[in-house]
């Protein structure tokens, strides 16, 4: 008996000794955790798509829903300008944001695309995911971004921007490129306006009152009003003087800039039209609008210097523009699609740039480098020195107007209802800003950086 009961206890034993075992697990030995599967998303890259002024030593961020595997990130993160080589650099990880450093400063006022490709792993080696799925390929493009690093354009500042809307009788003042910053009613068909060489003014041709107003181009108050002759439609100005252009008036005033009152008053005996002044300011050019003649005016006593017989044909559309850089005086003849040049003396005007049918050349700008033309529903930019046409864009709408950056980086149009605001390498769109009028037509910018 005692032997079959001994027998019965140990069959009872070990059971309970397996049990004790598959509770407390083999010595040495943790339970297992479960495998983590859930693949890691992309959240954002830093910088935005379209961001501006973006500093040359900065690095890129890419935000993730949980850390990384940094190995993964080999050969996978392309960085590169337009035109280069993808550039080297170095990734880094804070939390869930990988960082990758380029290993040498970016170009200034240059466009870069950043892609991040398929094949990176999270901290578990799960692999990312792209639409629903796993992106094991390098040729997915996980995330990718876009945008336009610091230059001379941002450097120290921004150049404001200054618009005319001659429909709306305002002018809409722009920093940072394109951040509206204020806004200025009440002219009466301003068809011109220009900013005072010291940056303190915009004197705007409040055409439809017979007067200039100067604006305070920081607070964008109207300071001081000057009359001047019937249908005030240009202004110019160089040194201490602004120079004023009348239509019906037949005249020329001009304007001390340190006074804001009126200096001379020079007679034409012809309706003059457009307005340039040489780069020393001696010599005024302006337009007879019923012969179509180019007119040279002295500066100083309002007498007439000379005379060029029809230099633009049919109607006066396009503006006069005086280089800066090379002192030239460039004629665009919109009705005779050609682009003139003459010169402080008058010679006799020499065509540089001609355009086909429904190309009407109506403005003109410079850089130390290049000439930018606005002509119908395009903008062209030649070489400076060879007049080589080296790219052209074409827009929806007609090109109304065209400016230079003093920088020479950035330039800026003004279309329909919106103004284009592009990369002067490349041509392309760093952005436009669009606004609710038909009337808008010229840009001018201070030549006086603010950090506003």
């Amino acid at each position: 008996m005692r032997a079959i009961m001994k027998r019965n206890h140990i069959r009872v034993l070990l059971p309970l000794a397996v049990l004790a075992l598959l509770q407390t697990g083999c010595p040495n030995r943790e339970p297992v955790t479960p495998i983590e599967i859930t693949r890691p998303k992309a959240k954002a890259i830093i910088p935005a798509a379209g961001s501006l002024a973006v500093p040359q030593n900065t690095a890129i961020q890419f935000q993730f829903t949980e850390p990384m595997n940094l190995a993964s990130f080999t050969g996978r993160v392309v960085l590169k300008s337009l035109t280069g080589a993808p550039l080297p650099g170095t990734c880094t990880q804070v939390d869930s944001t990988v960082f990758f450093q380029p290993d040498a400063p970016l170009d200034k006022a240059t466009i870069y695309t950043v892609e991040l490709r398929g094949g990176i792993r999270d901290a578990h080696m799960n692999t990312i995911e792209v639409d629903a799925g796993g992106a094991f390929a390098d040729s997915i493009i996980v995330a990718s971004s876009w945008f336009f690093s610091a230059g001379d354009y941002s450097i120290g500042g921004f150049n404001p921007l200054y618009l005319r809307d001659r429909k709306e009788g305002s002018l809409r003042r722009f920093t940072r490129l394109d951040s509206l910053t204020g806004s200025l009613s009440g002219f009466s068909a301003p068809e011109d306006a220009v900013v005072t060489p010291d940056g303190r003014y915009v004197a705007v041709a409040n055409t439809g009152k017979n007067e200039v107003g100067f604006v305070h181009s920081s607070t964008l108050t109207l300071e001081k009003t000057v009359a001047v002759a019937a249908n005030p439609s240009q202004v110019e100005v160089s040194g201490n003087y602004l120079y004023v252009v009348s239509v019906n008036g037949k005249a020329i005033s001009k304007i001390n800039l340190q006074t804001l009152a009126l200096d001379a008053k020079y007679i034409t005996t012809f309706y003059p039209g457009k307005l340039a002044v040489s780069t020393d300011g001696a010599v005024l050019f302006t337009l007879d609008q019923s012969k179509r003649d180019l007119v040279l005016i002295n500066a100083g006593n309002g007498t007439t210097i000379k005379t060029l017989p029809a230099v633009v044909e049919k109607l006066i559309l396009g503006e006069l523009r005086t280089d800066p850089y090379s002192g030239g005086l460039y004629i665009c003849d919109a009705k005779g699609l050609r682009v003139k040049r003459t010169d402080a003396g008058g010679a006799a005007p020499q065509t540089l740039y001609t355009f086909s049918s429904g190309s009407e050349p109506v403005d003109i700008a410079f850089s130390a480098a290049h000439h930018f033309v606005s002509a119908g529903k395009s903008l062209y930019k030649f070489d400076a020195a060879t007049g080589a046409l080296l790219a052209s864009r074409a827009f929806p709408t007609a090109c109304k107007s065209v400016t230079a950056a003093p920088t020479g980086d950035v330039i800026f149009v003004t279309l329909a209802t919106s103004v284009a605001i592009l990369d002067v390498q490349s041509l392309s769109l760093l952005s436009e800003v669009t606004l609710a009028s038909s009337g808008i037509e010229s840009i001018i910018v201070n030549p006086i950086k603010f950090t506003l």
